[in-house]
């Protein structure tokens, strides 16, 4: 059986690791990235296969908690649902080194290639993005950047009053908002102190929006936004 073949960005560095695709668990080991401890392969999708699809991609973004579990993940981009449906169904049970007491949440961004006959290929979605952000129109699922947007989505909720910090910082945290204007896959990109970046991510957590659309479709939006914390 073939298997995944990969590339991860971590932070805003590009780390190539590609897996070519070969039939020896051993020899598919030696170059699995470390911080992977184990993975499921997606499958091709039998509805795609059926329609005589060849190929396609799907690029997804998930949080990896504390102990190397998978939280959140969400579908940014796929040329068929089903491509994307296929990796959600497996990354569960997908498994990361467990990271420092104490250390943030943090997103991980993957590209994932399907085709029948070599199976499946991932790569960095920020290497992908500079090809794919603008997208083709038949794309079926797409991200914009907030930026692109001509209506913004609008915020319906603020920070609820019972998620509070002690001391004075300043955090910025990325995340997507989905068609439904749902907070998902959230990650601290700096934060003056780790205590700090978890309350600013339990706050934008239970944030809502607006759905957003662009070109009279929904569409999922990244977004940044900061904090600063004063003294209580």
């Amino acid at each position: 059986m073939g298997r995944v073949m990969k590339r991860i960005l971590r932070g805003l560095l590009p780390v190539a690791f590609a897996l070519t695709s070969v039939a020896r668990a051993d020899s598919l080991s030696d170059q699995l990235p470390k911080n992977v401890l184990s993975y499921e392969r997606p499958s091709y999708p039998l509805e795609l296969k059926a329609a005589s699809v060849t190929d396609g991609y799907a690029t997804l973004a998930f949080v990896v908690r504390s102990d190397g579990g998978i939280d959140d993940a969400v579908v940014l981009e796929a040329s068929h649902p089903a491509f994307g449906e296929s990796v959600l169904e497996v990354l569960p049970m997908w498994r990361f080194e467990s990271a420092a007491a104490g250390a943030l949440p943090r997103r991980e961004v993957l590209r994932f290639e399907f085709k029948q006959t070599d199976g499946v290929v991932s790569l960095s979605h920020r290497d992908a993005a500079k090809a794919a952000f603008p997208l083709e129109e038949r794309t079926p699922i797409r991200t914009v950047s907030w930026t692109n947007l001509a209506t913004p989505p609008e915020r319906l909720s603020t920070l609820p009053p019972t998620v509070k910090a002690t001391g004075t910082g300043n955090v910025a945290v990325s995340y997507i908002i989905d068609t439904q204007g749902k907070v998902r896959v959230p990650a601290v990109v700096n934060a003056t102190r780790p205590d700090l970046g978890m309350a600013a991510l339990a706050a934008v957590k239970q944030w809502q929006f607006s759905p957003p659309m662009h070109d009279g479709l929904p569409v999922l939006v990244e977004d940044t936004r900061s904090f600063t914390f004063g003294k209580k």
